[in-house]
């Protein structure tokens, strides 16, 4: 998955992409920090002073010696932690503001690349796809490639905040986290087996099912009149109703399979807190130690649910747009290796006497007919017409003039040179 979006992205997308991350790195720091000042105020509220022994708040304490004012305590952990989401709030605001500017950045070099590989294609390539296609891949493959690298950038800040969370359970009480977690691991990784395979497939055969969307569109837009004549609305409607019904059955499947996860989660963290209650009671905890366990564990497993949720989601994600992101990697290698590539219409070519086709073959592929031997000239200023049955090659021999096709044997030649 590395290698493959770093094939994708220039080295300026790269850099942003990191620098954002390691901007999400620091935030998810401060936020458990955060977290982690909860059983300080609750202590604080319970004139429990135990907690206050830790190496951390002692550090804290030579500089601002708000612990050991035990009357005004409370007012100055108060402002302390106040001041701290302050501070950590605008970092936030400013933090979600680059996002945004590196994420739309990221869609528009996306679907420009994705444009540029299909304008600068070989002409014959174009002939085999319909308008449709490239509609398709430019607009909706685009975009869900964009979705993907978006997805992955997403898990990795989302583990950082889940590392870090598991760190900070870890310090409070090492035991109990070893309990969770493995639990909540376990059950991912079973739901993701079960999964994995199935998005990936609904997630490419939306795709083709949109595409088919797109092309029965155009056709009937492009043949309204026909339409008209044949009075074929019915047919055309209920043909249009059923695509979309098929594409939207995938959608809902995937939206379903992306959000069990979050009611599963929200389960075990409901069962997480009883069982911090009755760990205390086993253990022989203080009523005031298990009160402030149990105010950091809630808050913790608060914050870090939806960080599950939305690891779990972007995995989904991620499964049912591979089929277009692997569309658009193909372009853009395309893009890549185009500067070996000839140039569709050649040089500027000298035309003063006449342009000769001799012996001029060509065949598009998976057809049945075909040119053959073609031989004739002609003249500059010369006023020529081209007739025949509808499918006899008209218009691949106007393109071979015009240098838009290459000839599979012979040459086609301008003033005999």
């Amino acid at each position: 998955m590395f290698k493959k979006i770093n094939l994708i992205l220039n080295s300026h997308k790269k850099k942003n992409l990191l620098i954002l991350m390691l901007f999400w790195l620091f935030l998810y720091f401060l936020e458990t920090i955060g977290i982690g000042s909860v059983p300080i105020i609750v202590s604080s509220l319970l004139g429990n002073q135990d907690f206050f022994n830790i190496d951390f708040l002692k550090i804290i304490n030579n500089y601002l010696p708000i612990f050991n004012d035990t009357k005004n305590q409370v007012l100055h952990i108060s402002i302390l932690i106040i001041s701290f989401f302050a501070i950590k709030t605008i970092f936030f605001i400013l933090l979600t503001i680059f996002e945004a500017k590196v994420f739309k950045d990221l869609n528009v070099f996306i679907r420009d690349q994705a444009f540029k590989a299909k304008i600068k294609q070989p002409y014959l390539e174009y002939t085999n796809s319909s308008t449709s296609q490239i509609v398709k891949i430019i607009s909706q493959d685009a975009t869900l490639a964009s979705s993907y690298i978006i997805s992955f950038v997403t898990i990795i800040s989302q583990l950082f905040l889940f590392l870090f969370i598991v760190i900070l359970l870890s310090i409070a009480d090492f035991k109990v986290t070893f309990f969770v977690i493995p639990m909540f691991v376990l059950i991912y990784l079973v739901f993701y087996l079960i999964t994995n395979k199935k998005l990936f497939t609904l997630g490419k055969e939306r795709q083709i099912i949109n595409g088919k969307m797109l092309k029965q569109i155009n056709n009937t837009f492009e043949n309204l009149k026909k339409v008209i004549i044949y009075n074929k609305f019915n047919y055309l409607i209920n043909h249009f109703k059923n695509t979309v019904a098929d594409s939207q059955k995938k959608v809902a499947f995937i939206s379903i399979l992306k959000k069990i996860p979050k009611a599963i989660y929200e389960f075990l963290g409901i069962i997480f807190i009883f069982f911090i209650i009755f760990f205390g009671y086993k253990n022989s905890y203080t009523y005031e130690n298990t009160l402030i366990l149990l105010s950091l564990v809630t808050v913790a497993i608060i914050r870090i649910l939806p960080s599950i949720n939305l690891i779990t989601q972007n995995i989904s994600n991620i499964k049912s747009s591979e089929y277009s992101f692997n569309l658009i990697l193909d372009l853009i290698k395309y893009n890549q290796k185009e500067k070996n590539l000839p140039n569709n219409l050649g040089n500027p070519i000298s035309f003063e006497k006449e342009i000769s086709f001799k012996n001029v073959s060509f065949e598009y592929p998976n057809s049945k007919n075909k040119l053959t031997n073609v031989n004739f000239s002609i003249n500059k200023n010369s006023i020529l017409g081209i007739y025949g049955p509808s499918g006899s090659g008209k218009s691949t021999l106007v393109n071979l003039i015009c240098g838009l096709l290459k000839p599979d044997e012979g040459e086609i030649v301008a003033d005999r040179t």
